[in-house]
């Protein structure tokens, strides 16, 4: 609500218009003075509503105002996007290279949202590495992919080439529109769902929710569905390439799977963990390590981040001798990627899924 028209000025009006009067102007005179003051006060008033309603960090708008905003649009107009952008491993970064570079990574990125986006584009910083930016105006899935594939690609590399030290710098993206829900809560709701599902995929991607209205909204949920609403709600929404990087448990649940079917179906898989041997080496080791599974593994292998310096990879259809020169493989990306070195950090288990795989 705009407090502004909460606000009965008149009493002001009466009492400015007698000290006034009292003072020798004219009634007219009286009159004229005290409306410009209420002008002024108005004025003023908008002033600090305006500076209330920004970060004081980034200068981007804060959460109260998005909320107020982006609720009020939608009460008016059908069309909107929502875009949730997170820093992927914000803390780390402030650990390894202090919050005042943190600070400036926020501020770098906030200019480079504001200049990607339109004038009308509400954005907004909601929590410490969190932002939301909210497009009026529009529903097109394409629009909005467009714009999260500039962000995790163009704009992460600018705010790393700015800041040198953050030597790879990524942002995951969440996306929802009205063709989704109504309501700016479900909107927010739905695009927070969508960017748990890009942080668990790995840095720097972006996720659009394909909930349906019918589904995201309980009271007008249907008793049943067709198969096609089923298949638009879980099939993935872009082309994902190279390993499929998952959440622990959505990493045991396939590895369960792959241990009940793996005999029966004949299929051999190699569960394999790969370690950093020292806690001396950085968020940028790990980076690197992720890099380097990303390029050495295939489409349908799966794959975890376990720890700060572990990641947990399941090998589908490999028996145990080629798991060791794909394994083997990633250890040199790894390095490759590191440049020379006096020793390796990377050490690596392999152990079979099932008891059919064949030992080296």
């Amino acid at each position: 609500m705009d407090f502004m028209k909460c606000i009965d000025l008149s009493p002001l009006r009466v009492e400015v218009l007698e000290i006034l009067a009292v003072n020798g102007l004219s009634l007219e005179e009286a009159k004229c003075a005290t409306s410009q003051i209420c002008e002024a006060m108005h004025r003023y008033a908008e002033g600090i509503k305006h500076l209330a309603g920004r970060d004081g960090l980034t200068g981007a708008w804060n959460r109260a105002y998005l909320e107020d905003w982006s609720n009020a649009y939608l009460q008016r107009h059908g069309k909107a996007i929502l875009m949730m952008l997170d820093v992927d491993n914000f803390k780390n970064l402030n650990d390894t290279f202090g919050h005042p570079t943190g600070d400036l990574a926020l501020r770098t990125l906030t200019k480079a949202l504001q200049e990607l986006f339109r004038q009308e584009d509400i954005i907004a910083r909601v929590g410490g590495d969190e932002f939301v930016v909210f497009m009026p105006g529009t529903d097109s899935m394409e629009l909005a992919e467009e714009k999260a594939r500039i962000i995790c690609e163009d704009i992460s590399e600018k705010v790393s080439s700015e800041i040198q030290i953050l030597s790879g710098f990524s942002v995951s993206v969440g996306m929802s529109s009205t063709l989704c829900a109504d309501e700016f809560e479900q909107l927010y709701k739905l695009a927070d769902q969508a960017l748990y599902i890009s942080k668990h995929a790995g840095h720097g991607q972006y996720h659009f929710s394909t909930v349906s209205k019918t589904i995201s909204n309980k009271e007008d949920t249907p008793k049943e569905f067709g198969i096609s609403d089923i298949r638009n709600y879980i099939i993935e929404t872009r082309d994902e390439r190279g390993v499929y990087n998952v959440d622990f448990d959505g990493f045991r649940d396939i590895y369960r799977f792959m241990e009940r079917t793996g005999d029966r179906n004949r299929i051999d898989s190699e569960l394999v963990l790969f370690t950093l041997d020292s806690e001396k080496y950085g968020e940028a080791y790990t980076m690197k390590l992720q890099e380097a599974l990303s390029r050495s593994l295939r489409r349908g292998d799966v794959s975890n981040c376990f720890s700060d310096r572990q990641f947990a990879v399941l090998l589908i259809g490999t028996n145990h001798a080629n798991a060791r020169r794909v394994a083997d493989r990633v250890v040199q990306e790894f390095v490759k990627g590191l440049g020379e070195v006096d020793k390796v950090p990377l050490r690596y288990v392999l152990e079979p899924v099932t008891t059919r795989s064949v030992a080296s």
